[in-house]
Order: C-alpha cells, then structure tokens, then sequence
C-alpha cells in the first residue's frame, strides 16, 4: 500500500485536474504526477524545469531515446 495516495480525476482539485488533463492531452498521466499533484505549484516548477532541460540538450533526439531504455533496462523498470 503506497504512503502516499495518487490523485485522481475524482478527489481532484481545480488545479491539479489542469495538471492531470494536460498530462492526458500529452498521452498518458504517470504515476508520479500523480503524487507531485499534491503540490500544483511544485509541479508546476518541476515541468518546466524539465522542459528547460529537455530543449537544452545537445544529444541527438535517437541517442537520448537509446540513453532512456538502457537505464530503464539497469534499473529493471518496465518502460
């Protein structure tokens, strides 16, 4: 049982069902979103701290993808 629970569509607030549609809109909504939810503010920085880091790199867009799976494959995660 998680220690902490996942927001979902229903206990949702205003703000984290912004988060959680715009997460759908984008394809899916990960189970981590689901607890950063807690704090929309946070998240919110999160984001776009990832975005920032995500149109700054300088590996080719295969490479980064090949970089994912292998540490995926480390780590023994699924996706």
């Amino acid at each position: 049982m998680p220690r902490i629970t996942e927001i979902t569509n229903e206990n949702a607030s205003a703000p984290q069902r912004a988060i959680l549609a715009a997460q759908e809109a984008d394809g899916a909504v990960f189970n981590t979103s689901r607890i950063w939810a807690h704090r929309p503010e946070a998240f919110t920085g999160l984001m776009g701290f990832a975005d920032a880091l995500e149109n700054s790199r300088t590996l080719p867009p295969g490479l980064v993808h090949l970089t994912r799976v292998r540490v995926a494959q480390i780590n023994g995660c699924p996706f």
